[in-house]
């Protein structure tokens, strides 16, 4: 090959690598802005998409606070219902607490009425009771005189007995007497126990009820 045909050939491929370029630089252009618009178009979708979510949120939000405020209203309603029903019903209680009050009082003045009026009743039998059981206290009492030795109108003597007779108590000091002197002289019995037990006199009375009388020793 001749020198001008290589020169040929090497402009002939220069220009055909400078058209390459050229249409490569064409086709990335547009390539690039088909990528920046369908980037383009994904951020619109994505940014629509996004305002379309909040305002669904906003319009859920509301609904729920619709829901929420018409909830409470409606338990604001049934609470005042709630209170009113308990007033009303405490007004019953306290009306009825009040006529119980007021039977009870009637009831405790009919009482203190009948009790006023069974007083002065029962103090007249209390009364007449009472001198029932004087009238039998006393009647015991006499019925019960002089039926023993400590039971007579006076006391008894150191002796305590009471003889029908005065001549009778006389009897008993002078046997007891002899007795001790008997037994004395014969030794059976020591000089201290005599002069202990001999009584050197007596005196004497009689009941005013019963007409008994008793005798009272006297000792050394």
């Amino acid at each position: 090959m001749s020198k001008i045909k290589k020169i040929v050939i090497c402009i002939m491929l220069a220009i055909i690598i400078l058209f390459l370029i050229i249409i490569n630089q064409y086709s990335s252009k547009d390539t690039s802005e088909k990528i920046q618009n369908e980037v383009s178009d994904v951020a619109q979708n994505e940014t629509i998409m996004e305002y379309s979510n909040i305002i669904e949120n906003n319009i859920e939000n509301e609904n729920q606070n619709i829901v929420v405020n018409e909830g409470k209203e409606n338990t604001n309603i049934v609470a005042n219902k709630k209170e009113e029903k308990i007033e009303i019903e405490s007004k019953e209680d306290i009306e009825q607490s009040q006529n119980l009050q007021k039977e009870d009082n009637y009831q405790i003045e009919e009482k203190n009425i009948e009790i006023q009026e069974n007083i002065p009743k029962i103090n007249n039998e209390i009364k007449k009771e009472e001198v029932k059981n004087k009238i039998q206290e006393n009647a015991e009492i006499e019925v019960e005189k002089c039926t023993n030795s400590k039971n007579h109108g006076v006391e008894a003597g150191n002796t305590e007995k009471w003889y029908n007779t005065k001549e009778e108590a006389i009897e008993v000091y002078n046997k007891l007497t002899n007795d001790l002197e008997k037994k004395w002289e014969k030794f059976e019995i020591s000089d201290e126990y005599y002069f202990k037990n001999r009584p050197y006199g007596y005196e004497m009375w009689t009941c005013p009820f019963c007409g008994k009388w008793t005798i009272n020793y006297y000792y050394d």
